[in-house]
């Protein structure tokens, strides 16, 4: 594979782009999801009881299931929608985050309100959501910045909202407040008592040079990129991904590294190189059999496992199975099973969007083979990696499995624009797979496929409803939002539509009028109402029955 395109393939379409402004973001990847402790777990669920109680668990069900609930979601064939356009309900425009955190930590003014967080490298915004209730409340301009891209965050159970913010919080409304600064930074913000309270910043952990290089050892980190992954450990602590440059011209090389934050975010407690290369952007965890939490990061080369063990303020390298991806992984590895059948699966794409406004998709010149599951058995190093061909129309695979028990669904990718640009052709891109691992035959099987459908985002399964979620574009231009049956029931077969409806005009129908809706690689988040949130890149939309 030509060495541009796996650099380019891995560090996504957010790191090209944003090289060009003055280096301030190079290297930035869109990072780790946040992941939450759950008042309905999904099978097999690991629990994170540091994060903030929510129905929906995002991305990791808690810490190892992506993106799967055992709530059920919209189940009509044309459910309600009701789309909140940020210039309509706010007067700015926020661009969506990847992830969204829906929070119902019991607010004084209503025990059914939720809120629903988000974030973009401009703004940190906040929903508030009870039974006919669906408005915004509040936003935070975390910089200047001439563009709005989704960022990462978490919520902590005590209330505090934390994000990264990669230039320093330099606006001038804030210059006097508790976060201003000029290194980049974690950010402190604090729920209030009721779901309607507004935001407010209390306190920054700025990883400055001489903070970096007292912990970690080295000076020359890549500008803009400190946290560029930030997750909550099982016992609480904070990992966040660095990234360091080493060498000059070109012999440069990057590497990342893990610093381990206390919980309070007031120093570095641990610091070490995990590998050369960069990072994929979140980290699946789960207990070692020592109590220690074990997280997995991926790399252009390999899987590797981390350990962190609290209670001595250990950090080490405890495995890693060599990988060779041809571009980006799946956006997070997933964690498949426990116990004597475990896997962590990730998704090697023959192609990778590498630019975030064009939408441009290239693909691997040299290996033109499928697309393909990647599964390594865990513990890593304790048997064969599997490669299952996906079809051939699952070619650009931007983001993650989704995982529920041995059920595996995998989604094609079209690149923030309903017609993504593969290279530099347009090229609607359709197609979801369902896979699962068959214990008996002890192999991973294709059960069924829609090559049609376009499934522009991380899909979500629900269990409760026996239907997989996602959105995309048809040729009219217009964004829809989708059911597909899991499982066959007594209602049908597997892989059939059950749930279509449409969301609103797309964004390049409605290119500069700021009310476009478009899939921008985000999640959809289940309420414990039966109602989805879908977060719509210029707006925020709730689906239901």
């Amino acid at each position: 594979m030509p060495t541009s395109l796996a650099h380019r393939g891995l560090l996504g379409y957010r790191e090209i782009v944003l090289s060009r402004f003055a280096g301030l973001l190079t290297g930035l990847l869109m990072s780790a999801p946040c992941v939450l402790a759950q008042t309905h777990p999904a099978d097999d669920a690991i629990v994170n009881e540091t994060l903030v109680s929510s129905p929906w668990p995002t991305y990791h069900g808690g810490v190892a299931r992506q993106a799967s609930t055992a709530l059920a979601g919209p189940r009509k064939s044309e459910p309600q929608v009701e789309v909140s356009y940020f210039r309509e309900a706010a007067g700015i425009a926020f661009g969506t985050s990847p992830w969204h955190i829906l929070s119902d930590r019991g607010y004084d003014n209503s025990a059914q309100a939720r809120t629903i967080w988000g974030a973009s490298l401009k703004y940190l915004y906040k929903y508030e959501i009870d039974g006919e209730t669906f408005r915004f409340v509040d936003s935070f301009k975390l910089n200047d910045l001439p563009f709005f891209i989704g960022w990462n965050f978490f919520a902590l159970e005590d209330g505090r909202i934390v994000v990264p913010n990669p230039s320093g919080l330099r606006v001038r409304a804030h210059r006097q407040g508790p976060c201003a600064g000029r290194h980049p930074s974690l950010l402190v913000f604090r729920d209030g008592a009721t779901s309607d309270s507004a935001i407010e910043c209390v306190h920054k952990f700025e990883f400055t040079p001489s903070v970096v290089e007292s912990a970690c050892g080295f000076r020359r980190m890549t500008p803009g990129t400190a946290a560029v992954g930030v997750d909550v450990l099982l016992d609480g602590d904070i990992a966040a991904r660095l990234r360091r440059e080493a060498g000059r011209g070109r012999s440069k090389t990057r590497e990342t590294w893990v610093a381990i934050l206390d919980n309070a975010m007031t120093r570095i407690k641990a610091c070490m190189k995990v590998s050369d290369g960069n990072s994929t952007n979140g980290v699946p965890m789960e207990r070692g059999p020592d109590g220690s939490t074990l997280f997995y990061i991926a790399t252009e080369t390999e899987i590797i496992a981390m350990r962190y063990r609290a209670e001595n303020n250990l950090l080490e390298r405890a495995a890693a199975e060599p990988v060779r991806y041809r571009g980006r992984t799946g956006t997070t590895p997933t964690l498949l099973g426990f116990g004597g059948d475990a896997w962590i699966i990730t998704v090697d794409g023959r192609c990778a969007v590498t630019n975030v406004f064009s939408g441009k998709i290239e693909c691997d010149d040299d290996n033109t083979g499928p697309s393909e599951l990647v599964a390594a058995p865990r513990p890593l190093g304790s048997g064969a990696t599997v490669r299952l061909p996906l079809p051939g129309f699952i070619d650009t695979v931007e983001n993650s499995p989704a995982v529920a028990g041995n059920d595996i669904v995998v989604s094609n990718y079209s690149g923030y624009t309903p017609d993504g640009k593969k290279d530099g052709r347009r090229d609607r891109a359709t197609g979801v797979v369902k896979l699962s691992w068959n214990r008996d035959a002890e192999a991973f099987e294709i059960d069924w496929r829609n090559a049609d459908i376009q499934f522009s985002g991380v899909p979500t399964i629900s269990t409760g409803a026996n239907l997989v979620y996602g959105s995309g574009a048809e040729a009219d231009g217009y964004t829809y939002f989708y059911g597909l049956r899991l499982r066959n029931d007594a209602e049908g077969p597997a892989g059939e539509v059950v749930v279509r409806v449409r969301v609103g005009p797309s964004v390049e129908t409605r290119r500069g009028r700021g009310d476009g809706v478009y899939d921008a690689g985000n999640n959809i988040l289940i309420n414990d109402d039966g109602s989805a949130i879908w977060p719509g890149g210029e707006s925020l939309v709730r689906i239901r029955d």
